[in-house]
C-alpha cells in the first residue's frame, strides 16, 4: 500500500518560534514538481466525530471532500485521489477515497485483499429515507472471480418502510466501474454522474450525506466501519483545503476558477503572521498538487522570519499546457519552517478547451416545399483574449448552400459566444433523414459535430 505524507503529522510537533530579523522575498527558484498534501487536523474545524462502527473499528472520514477528477480506470495511482478514510486491522489494510467534480462524484478504494464496496449517498443531506436521492452503490465478488454493480434508489414517498429498488439497466450503465489487480493490491474506482439524481448538482460548499464502506469477507454483516445504511456522514464538496500552525494564517486565491489550456492560471498567496512573535518560516513552494504537478510550473520562494502582524503576498502564474486534460486539477502551497512544515493550501480549478462548439439545427420536422434551411453553429471563447477561426458545414449532394459559401471565418471575444449562420435550400423530393456535419478550427483545435434534420410532406 502506497503511503501519502500528511502535514497532519507535522501539525503535532511542538515548534519553537525564534525572535528574528523582517521578512522579505529573496528568490523565486525553480525546484522539480511537487506534490503538496493536507490532511485534517486539530486546527481545522473540518475534524469528524468516529462515526458508529463495527466493533473493535476506529474510523474518521474526512468529510470535506475536495474537488478533483481522476482517472478512472481501475488503477490508483499516487497524486490521483483525495483520502476518505484509511483503516488497518491485523492483515486487512484498506484506504477509501472520494473526490468530485461539476458532473461527477468519485469513489475508490485500494486494499491488500480482495474487497466488496457499498457507498451511500443522501444527495440533500436532509437525512437517510427521507426523499427519493437517497441511493446505494454497491460493488461485489462474484464466483467467478468478476464484480457485480447494483445500484438502488430509497423511495421515502408515501411510504413508512421503504425499500430499495434497483434503477433501471440504463440508469446502472451510468456508473462508471473500473478495477485491477497488481500484486496484493486490490483497486476499484467508481464514477458516479450527478445527472443520475433528479435535480442534483454538484457545487461548491454542498453538503451531502455520505459513507462508504468496505468487506473482505463474504458476510454481510462484515461491513466496515458500519453496515447500518442509514449511518451516512455530513460531508462538504469544497474547492479549497488549508492546514497551519497558530498563528500563521495562509490564504490562496485564483483569479479565475476554470481556465483555458493555453493560458495562465492566475492567483495570489498570502501568508500572515497574526501572533506576537516572530515565526521561523525559512520558504514556500508553490507546485501542482498530485498529478497537477506533471504539468504545471514548480518553484521555492525563501524569505526571512516573519514578524508578528507581518502580511507577505506572491503573485502567482504558471502556464497551462496544451496536452493538460479537461477537468478538475488542483495547485498547492506548502510552508516550511527550518524545522519541518508549518501549514499548506491546496486550491482546486477546472481545465477546460480554449473554445466549445455546439450545431443547431431546426426545431423539429423540416417540411419539403421550404425555399431553404438555416444552420447555425454557435461557438463560446473560454479564454480572457479573443480567438479566431473557421467554421465549415457539410450537407448531402444536391443541397445548395447559399452562394456556396460552406465555410466563414468568424472572430469571438474573450469569454463570450457568436454564431455562425448558414442557409441552404434542399433539393426537389428529398424526404427523410438528413446528416449534417460541421467543423470548428481555431487555436490549434478541431471541433467536429454531427447531426440530422427530417424532412417531412407538406
Amino acid at each position: 500500500m502506497r503511503k501519502r505524507v500528511e502535514v497532519s503529522n507535522v501539525l503535532l510537533v511542538p515548534i519553537l518560534l525564534m525572535l528574528v530579523s523582517v521578512a522579505r522575498a529573496e528568490d523565486a527558484s525553480p525546484v522539480a514538481p511537487a506534490q503538496v498534501n493536507i490532511a485534517p487536523t486539530d486546527v481545522s474545524s473540518s475534524i469528524s466525530a468516529p462515526i458508529p462502527t463495527q466493533p473493535g473499528t476506529v474510523v474518521t472520514p474526512d468529510t470535506e471532500i475536495l474537488k478533483r477528477s481522476p482517472k478512472i480506470d481501475g488503477v490508483i495511482e499516487d497524486g490521483e485521489w483525495d483520502t476518505y478514510y484509511t483503516y488497518t486491522s491485523s492483515d486487512w489494510n484498506v484506504t477509501t477515497f472520494v473526490d468530485w467534480d461539476s458532473a461527477h462524484l468519485y469513489v475508490g478504494a485500494e486494499s491488500n485483499k480482495p474487497i466488496d464496496l457499498l457507498a451511500v449517498l443522501d444527495a440533500n443531506a436532509d437525512g437517510w429515507f427521507h426523499g427519493e436521492e437517497n441511493y446505494e452503490f454497491k460493488v461485489t465478488r462474484t464466483d467467478n472471480g468478476s464484480f457485480n454493480l447494483a445500484v438502488c434508489r430509497y423511495d421515502s414517498r408515501n411510504t413508512k418502510s421503504p425499500t430499495a429498488a434497483p434503477v433501471s439497466a440504463a440508469e446502472t450503465a451510468m456508473v462508471v466501474m473500473r478495477n485491477s489487480v497488481s500484486q496484493d493490491r486490490y483497486m476499484m474506482e467508481l464514477s458516479i454522474p450527478a445527472l443520475l439524481i433528479r435535480g442534483f448538482r454538484l457545487t461548491p460548499e454542498r453538503k451531502i450525506g455520505f459513507q462508504v464502506a468496505v468487506k473482505s469477507s463474504t458476510d454481510e454483516s462484515g461491513w466496515m466501519p458500519t453496515s447500518q445504511l442509514g449511518e451516512v456522514k455530513q460531508c462538504t464538496l469544497v474547492t479549497k483545503k488549508f492546514a497551519t500552525l497558530k498563528p500563521l494564517e495562509i490564504g490562496f486565491d485564483l483569479r479565475d476558477s476554470v481556465v483555458a489550456r493555453g493560458e495562465d492560471l492566475v492567483g495570489r498567496f498570502h501568508l500572515t503572521n497574526g501572533g506576537t512573535e516572530t515565526v521561523d518560516v525559512r520558504h514556500f513552494v508553490i507546485a501542482g498538487e498530485g498529478k497537477a504537478g506533471d504539468y504545471l510550473s514548480s518553484y521555492k520562494i525563501r524569505i526571512e522570519p516573519l514578524p508578528p502582524k507581518k502580511h507577505l503576498a506572491h503573485d502567482v502564474r504558471t502556464l497551462i499546457p496544451a496536452d493538460m486534460p479537461v477537468g478538475s486539477w488542483v495547485i498547492g502551497a506548502e510552508v516550511s519552517s527550518g524545522d519541518g512544515r508549518l501549514g499548506a493550501a491546496l486550491v482546486s480549478f477546472d481545465v477546460v478547451d480554449p473554445f466549445n462548439a455546439e450545431l443547431r439545427l431546426p426545431a423539429g420536422d423540416v417540411r419539403a416545399d421550404v425555399k431553404d434551411v438555416t444552420f447555425g453553429i454557435a461557438i463560446t471563447n473560454n479564454c480572457r483574449r479573443t480567438l479566431r477561426g473557421t467554421a465549415k458545414i457539410s450537407l448531402p449532394i444536391g443541397w445548395e448552400l447559399w452562394r456556396n459559401m460552406s465555410s466563414r471565418e468568424f472572430l469571438v471575444s474573450g469569454r463570450s459566444t457568436t454564431t455562425v449562420m448558414f442557409k441552404a435550400k434542399p433539393p426537389l423530393g428529398e424526404l427523410g433523414t438528413v446528416p449534417v456535419k460541421a467543423e470548428v478550427v481555431s487555436d490549434g483545435e478541431v471541433k467536429v459535430l454531427e447531426g440530422n434534420i427530417t424532412i417531412v410532406n407538406p
